[in-house]
């Protein structure tokens, strides 16, 4: 990736988190306008040198932009290199005010997603989210209520949880894959690594939030200094104990804490 399009990724980013109630510095404004104007900039100077040559420009004056208008002739290879120059001296300073209000605007997206989760859990602590609706029928008012809030409130996660991993790496956190987002949206603890995992790769009406409930865990976002990204199960192993018959195979999941049969 070059510097051109971190540029690009970098300007969207910070826009996503914006849109959300984030905020920029003014040097950060004035650098993103300065870059925006300048890529937009086209050919300046043959649009001069037409307008001094209709005109009454002194001739010392035409014959500058002409040799400057012959410089906006350059190959797009030519061109290309000397935006990626111009966003390398760029890039520096950009990154360096995205950082001064980076942590504020994650703890200001993270709020905002811990509120929604909590919402959520409310919702399912009455109803289970993935239960059959056709079940709605004879519940009360406000069962019926707590089973739909809780796929609006799914969809708002969906959507806030790329708006905080965006920010969490524009603060620079470590979010780009499931290891990262999955510590930055709960807090196994002492879960069962392997029913976390399964909980987090659900698929239904609400998704993974559902079955996070159903274990019991809370939905909101961690302190960026305490962020480390959570591993995935290891591999179940085929494993062998001796058995009157001789020797038996069974699935071994070294993720649990139960004692190993072959060991015992």
């Amino acid at each position: 990736m070059n510097t051109i399009t971190t540029l690009s990724t970098l300007s969207n980013d910070v826009k996503t988190v914006v849109a959300a109630g984030g905020t920029t510095t003014k040097e950060y404004d004035r650098l993103i306008r300065r870059w925006d104007d300048f890529t937009e900039l086209g050919k300046p100077a043959t649009k001069a040198l037409t307008a001094a040559i209709l005109g009454d420009t002194p001739m010392e004056r035409v014959g500058e932009l002409q040799a400057l208008a012959l410089a906006e002739q350059a190959t797009p290879i030519a061109a290309a290199d000397i935006r990626i120059i111009a966003a390398e001296s760029i890039y520096p300073a950009v990154r360096a005010e995205i950082t001064k209000a980076a942590q504020s605007n994650y703890e200001t997206i993270a709020k905002k997603f811990t509120a929604t989760g909590k919402a959520f859990s409310r919702a399912a602590s009455v109803i289970d989210p993935e239960s059959d609706p056709a079940g709605l029928i004879s519940a009360d008012d406000a069962t019926r209520k707590a089973w739909t809030d809780s796929g609006i409130l799914a969809h708002q996660l969906n959507s806030q949880l790329r708006t905080l991993a965006t920010a969490a790496r524009l603060a620079g956190a470590q979010v780009s894959s499931d290891t990262g987002l999955l510590a930055l949206t709960i807090a196994p603890e002492t879960s069962h690594r392997r029913r976390v995992w399964e909980a987090w790769q659900t698929h239904g009406r609400t998704g993974r939030w559902a079955a996070i409930h159903a274990l019991g865990l809370s939905i909101e976002a961690c302190c960026l200094e305490d962020h480390t990204p959570y591993r995935e199960p290891a591999p179940l192993e085929t494993r062998y104990e001796r058995t009157r018959f001789g020797q038996q195979a069974y699935s071994f999941d070294p993720e649990d804490q139960t004692p190993d049969p072959a060991e015992s």
